[in-house]
């Protein structure tokens, strides 16, 4: 089933970028085209996935609650993720963007994500698509065969939804925190990982999802920067910064230039 998914995304990230396209356009226009929608949409998906821990941490606490464990947290903020960037079945941006999830943990070597408490990568790859499919299992019912009845897909995405959206939705008109967001200045060979996030506009567009349905509690920031040296560089991270007191605490969701720029290179090909 693996395989099959695999290339039934491809297939349709091949079809979607050519979708209205003049027979004379350059094929290697469309494969960058396809290239940056995919990356587009896998780092969104790790950009929310960060989102989900910040808000499990901000209004929850659940991160220093010792009944959830470490794979417990990285499961639920895979399907934070899932919920926020929920596309309708007619929106074939959103589509591209949650197929390139998918298909960017399909193309991770399994070895890599040894005693990671994250689910394997093609388990988390499946769990999109399911999660897709039981958000509307009319409107995706294309992807029906790509899940196991067992999984429950509707009940899942229902369960899911309905607590975020009573749990840790903001329903009142007071807003919280604002989020800054700073990018430094990228590495020579990182400017090109500067200009994708510039023209996607992505970590402005978490910002404003969050703003708009969540009320923050403490200082957050969004950062961009090169992290070789540092950290490791292939990563997106949420750490939580203590202060002296609980108005001093800052909350930072911090993604690596480095890892944008190793997605755009290897593309669909797939990270060792």
């Amino acid at each position: 089933m693996i395989r099959t998914l695999t290339l039934a995304l491809i297939v349709f990230l091949v079809s979607s970028a050519m979708a209205g396209r003049a027979s004379s356009d350059q094929q290697d226009t469309l494969a960058t085209e396809e290239t940056e929608r995919f990356v587009q949409g896998f780092v969104r998906f790790m950009a929310y996935h960060e989102a989900g821990h910040l808000l499990m941490q901000q209004l929850e606490g659940l991160h220093s609650d010792p009944d959830w464990t470490q794979e417990d947290l990285e499961a639920y903020a895979d399907q934070f993720a899932m919920v926020l960037m929920e596309p309708d079945p007619g929106d074939e941006d959103g589509m591209s963007e949650i197929i390139s999830a998918s298909l960017g943990w399909l193309q991770v070597n399994k070895a890599i994500a040894e005693n990671d408490p994250h689910a394997p990568p093609h388990e988390r790859a499946m769990d999109i698509i399911c999660l897709m499919y039981g958000s509307d299992t009319q409107g995706f019912s294309e992807f029906r065969e790509y899940t196991r009845p067992e999984d429950d897909c509707a009940e899942r995405y229902n369960s899911i939804e309905q607590q975020v959206e009573t749990v840790f939705r903001n329903h009142s008109e007071a807003q919280g925190f604002e989020i800054d967001i700073i990018l430094d200045e990228p590495a020579s060979d990182m400017i090109p990982a500067r200009e994708f996030l510039d023209a996607t506009g992505l970590l402005y567009d978490l910002k404003d999802d969050i703003e708009a349905d969540f009320f923050l509690t403490d200082r957050t920031t969004i950062r961009s920067t090169n992290c070789t040296g540092r950290a490791e560089p292939n990563q997106f991270y949420f750490d939580t910064h203590r202060g002296q007191t609980v108005d001093d605490d800052h909350y930072i969701i911090t993604i690596c230039y480095e890892l944008i720029a190793k997605r755009l290179n290897y593309g669909t090909q797939g990270l060792d």
